[in-house]
């Protein structure tokens, strides 16, 4: 009987004290390595014009192993694509970039991340939520660009060397403990 009231005892003592572990998210980044945009495969006779020139990239993959793996699971809460562009000549235009887990699902609605983002001389970062549900458990990402270039006033002369650069880090929150 003494040892039933000792074990009531510290029982009581437990529950009034609220010992609970703590839950905290962390946040990490890795990057996708996307491609450049040659601006030469693009450039008539050398030069891109003043007009639209659309493009596309062919779609590109990485595998999702390691910690990038257990970020992109079931633990995962939020997510951002961070979109950094340098652009070495004078052209501007629209750049969509997708990244989906599939090549077929790129660039289609509430299956894939869909970025868009302005191009112009310099370089610019953009930020964008990207609906985490698109990567969930995903094995490998799958990446895509498209858009427009256009030259400044009779058009813009590249050389081999010109392009838009395109970085993108996927921006995560994760729970670390529950």
């Amino acid at each position: 009987m003494r040892m039933v009231v000792r074990t009531g005892l510290l029982a009581l003592l437990l529950a009034a004290c609220d010992i609970s572990v703590p839950v905290w998210d962390a946040d990490y980044f890795f990057p996708l390595d996307f491609p450049d945009i040659e601006l030469s495969d693009y450039a008539a006779g050398g030069v891109i014009p003043d007009v639209d020139v659309p493009f596309t990239t062919p779609v590109e993959s990485q595998d999702i192993t390691g910690l990038p793996e257990t970020l992109l699971g079931d633990d995962l809460n939020t997510l951002a694509a961070e979109v950094i562009t340098t652009t070495t000549v004078d052209v501007t235009g629209t750049i969509e970039l997708s990244i989906a887990q599939s090549p077929d699902l790129l660039f289609q609605d509430g299956q894939s991340a869909i970025v868009t983002i302005p191009a112009s001389q310099g370089t610019d970062t953009t930020f964008a939520a990207v609906n985490p549900a698109v990567v969930r458990n995903a094995i490998a990402l799958y990446y895509q660009i498209r858009g427009t270039v256009r030259g400044a006033a009779g058009g813009t002369p590249v050389g081999a060397d010109d392009e838009v650069g395109i970085n993108v880090n996927l921006l995560v929150n994760f729970q670390v403990s529950k």
